[in-house]
């Protein structure tokens, strides 16, 4: 029986991941490993592991990285402790109906080597399924572009993936705080790993309600570093990496405006040097710059 080691990296998630571990153990197919990463928090999601672990006979190991160092940190340390042919994630406020690894193992067989299921969306404060979803691989197109223009995987929760094309992958990014599962499933399939997807909607990805402007803005900041890290992947379209590069660095710009235009200028700038051809870039810097001037006439007294 094939072992399938499932990641769980943990922040915050007592209450929480008792769904997601009775999710893992309903599964059809028994051969798993269980790896669970705390990120650097202490409420009692160890305790609950561990009771947890005493109730199966698979293999459950447990660790807390000390001190919060972001979820790829943790997604990192989880897969150096895997042991299995299989590498299934699961995010701890996420979880799975009863087939969602054997039929990610049969994908698999068919020869992909990283797979993802379809999904309800559940929206954890009305405790009700919003929509369900089956993503599909985009027809005849590029699988990694697609990835790059909007992360259709919406969840790692859906993802599996054979040891081999996770060691190709290399290691997820901890400089990401946005993207870096994307960033992980384009490196896994530039390296060659077939995508499949397994048509059954077995996961619960949970949402969490409206994201306050801070994390709004924090999500902008490293969307931009996610496209400006990818300025120089060969594998994606010259033209494309500049365009969408442009788009976040004008996106993170607009959210700036209003209160700090001068950070907005160079945004804009920059995103203008990057397209030249695209002069609302140049439109916004400009009306930044305005703005920066009706600012410093009002202040002078």
């Amino acid at each position: 029986m094939s072992l399938v080691s499932i990641i769980i990296p943990a922040f915050d998630a007592g209450r929480f991941i008792n769904r997601a571990l009775n999710g893992v153990l309903s599964q059809t197919h028994a051969g798993w490993e269980l790896i669970v990463v705390e990120d650097g928090t202490h409420d009692d999601t160890e305790a609950l592991v561990r009771a947890f672990a005493a109730r199966v006979t698979q293999s459950v190991r447990y660790e807390n990285n000390g001190t919060n160092l972001g979820v790829s940190a943790a997604r990192n340390r989880a897969m150096a402790l895997a042991t299995g042919e299989t590498i299934a994630f699961l995010d701890a406020d996420d979880w799975w109906t009863p087939e969602h690894l054997s039929s990610g193992l049969e994908t698999l067989e068919r020869g992909a080597g990283f797979c993802f299921s379809g999904f309800h969306i559940f929206d954890e404060p009305s405790q009700t399924v919003m929509e369900s979803l089956t993503p599909g691989l985009p027809p005849g197109g590029d699988v990694v572009e697609s990835l790059f223009k909007s992360n259709f995987i919406q969840t790692s929760s859906l993802v599996m993936l054979s040891r081999k094309a996770a060691l190709n992958g290399g290691n997820f990014d901890t400089k990401l705080k946005v993207g870096e599962d994307c960033d992980y499933w384009m490196r896994v399939l530039a390296h060659g790993a077939t995508p499949a997807c397994t048509q059954k909607q077995t996961c619960y990805y949970t949402k969490h309600g409206a994201s306050a402007m801070a994390k709004t803005l924090m999500v902008a900041e490293h969307g931009v570093k996610f496209y400006r890290k990818h300025l120089q992947s060969d594998f994606l379209q010259k033209s494309l990496r500049g365009s969408l590069y442009a788009r976040s660095l004008w996106i993170y710009g607009r959210l700036l405006q209003r209160q700090n235009p001068a950070l907005a200028r160079s945004l804009f700038l920059e995103a203008w040097r990057t397209r030249p051809m695209e002069l609302r870039y140049l439109a916004y810097a400009l009306a930044a710059a305005g703005l920066m001037l009706l600012r410093r006439d009002s202040s002078v007294p």
